[in-house]
């Protein structure tokens, strides 16, 4: 047997091996420490890192729904602006067409009040005529001649009442209501209607209605004259 065969590994190494051998199990039980350290470092730093990834999803959350009502507030508004330029114009629109109409309508209703109280008077004085015609009155000699009168004083009323209905009418733009002032008819005439009559019909119609002129001035005259004389 040789006599290598027999020696022990740890007694043919030499301090020297000893110490190398320590020294790197120190270096590797070191290495382990910082990784570990390394290790707890980086965790903290992604939980750090999640956490500000956390406020800041928060953060923009918060600035959506600022700006989402920021969004609405400008819709509204928008909205009313419409509205109010829209409406604005409508009633200014409006507001000018119906001050012509008014204005129109004042002037038309001033007319038709002025022909309206004109035409009251001369109905008062027309059914003062006509009520003061007494037929029974009338004597044999001289019943042709007022009835003439009467017929006169008929016809001339009607021609009146006629005339009126027809500018009451004109004035209210023949919009006139039931029961209000309506032309006589020839039939309701009792067929002395305007077209009816000839030319020596309102001779006698000229003759009646003159006649207080003329008596009124032969009266003047005949005064002036006596005046004179005296």
């Amino acid at each position: 047997m040789a006599e290598t065969d027999f020696f022990d590994d740890d007694l043919t190494s030499g301090p020297a091996e000893k110490k190398q051998q320590e020294s790197e199990a120190l270096t590797a039980e070191v290495d382990d420490q910082l990784e570990s350290q390394t290790m707890g470092q980086k965790k903290e730093q992604v939980n750090a890192q999640v956490a500000s990834a956390v406020e800041e999803i928060e953060r923009l959350r918060r600035r959506q729904n600022d700006l989402e009502r920021e969004r609405t507030d400008l819709e509204d508004i928008s909205r009313k602006q419409d509205e109010y330029e829209q409406g604005k114009r409508n009633m200014i629109e409006r507001l000018a067409q119906g001050f012509v109409i008014l204005q129109k309508q004042e002037t038309e209703t001033s007319r038709l009040l002025e022909l309206l109280g004109l035409t009251n008077v001369k109905f008062k004085d027309l059914l003062s005529e006509l009520k003061a015609i007494n037929d029974e009155k009338w004597s044999d000699k001289n019943f042709r001649e007022e009835l003439d009168k009467a017929l006169v004083l008929i016809d001339n009323a009607r021609m009146e009442y006629n005339k009126a209905a027809s500018r009451i009418d004109v004035l209210k733009d023949g919009k006139g209501a039931t029961g209000e002032l309506r032309p006589f008819t020839t039939h309701e005439a009792g067929g002395r209607g305007l077209i009816d009559v000839g030319f020596g019909y309102w001779v006698k119609v000229g003759i009646a209605l003159s006649m207080p002129v003329v008596i009124i001035a032969i009266v003047v005259l005949a005064y002036l004259i006596i005046m004179q004389m005296v």
